[in-house]
């Protein structure tokens, strides 16, 4: 798989999920990147979040890492890159209502929702389509992932790492099932809504590649 950071492919293993999430942005970008843009100012962030202002330009940062872009300038009050970020507004909104509607609290300080990143999501989807795709034979053993590098027991911990952000973990889980695994009815749900989130994110990243590094250019995915 190759990554983009500081607009340089770097190639990264699946099995190296520490080095991923080093680069990939969170939801907590999304959320930071939404305070920015409203307050302009960092301080007011930090109290608005619960964070210090220093993680919150760090969040902001992966996101325009991903972006290939500039989301604000460094201005005093904050200046939107307003080609980019007034665009964007509206897809980091949508994405952010979709995904709370399935999280049972993401308003806590220590919340692990926040710290999803859009490789978690990217990968719990490839792990959901894998169980649609082989209702039969649906497992960890049988996932997709297997076949990219990844162990099962990676591919159990993503899952409950997923589950566990959401507050449904042992309560309403979205993957079910001990030998065959199968998506529960939320699961199902929750899956479609992650497709589209992603696809979302995914195609507003590829526009903004185009126009920055040419219409020849090809935007990677998570």
């Amino acid at each position: 798989m190759t990554v983009w950071f500081d607009n340089k492919p770097q190639t990264e293993s699946f099995v190296d999920t520490k080095a991923v999430a080093e680069w990939s942005p969170t939801l907590g970008s999304l959320r930071a990147f939404l305070s920015v843009a409203e307050h302009r100012n960092w301080e007011a962030v930090a109290k608005e979040l619960k964070i210090d202002a220093t993680t919150a330009a760090k969040q902001v940062a992966k996101l325009e890492g991903w972006l290939h872009q500039p989301l604000f300038w460094q201005s005093v009050p904050i200046e939107m890159n307003a080609a980019v970020a007034d665009t964007f507004i509206p897809a980091a909104i949508n994405v952010l209502q979709s995904m709370q509607k399935y999280c049972l609290d993401y308003t806590s300080k220590n919340s692990k929702f926040w710290k999803l990143s859009f490789s978690d999501l990217s990968l719990f989807l490839e792990f959901s389509r894998s169980i649609n795709n082989n209702r039969m034979r649906a497992s960890y053993k049988n996932s997709t992932l297997i076949e990219e590098g990844r162990s099962e027991i990676s591919i159990r911990r993503l899952v409950k790492k997923i589950e566990l952000a959401f507050g449904v973990y042992k309560v309403n889980s979205f993957i079910s099932g001990r030998s065959l695994q199968k998506l529960t009815d939320d699961g199902e749900r929750f899956s479609q809504e992650l497709d589209r989130s992603l696809a979302l994110l995914n195609s507003f990243r590829a526009d903004i590649s185009r126009d920055v590094l040419g219409p020849h250019s090809k935007a990677r995915d998570f």
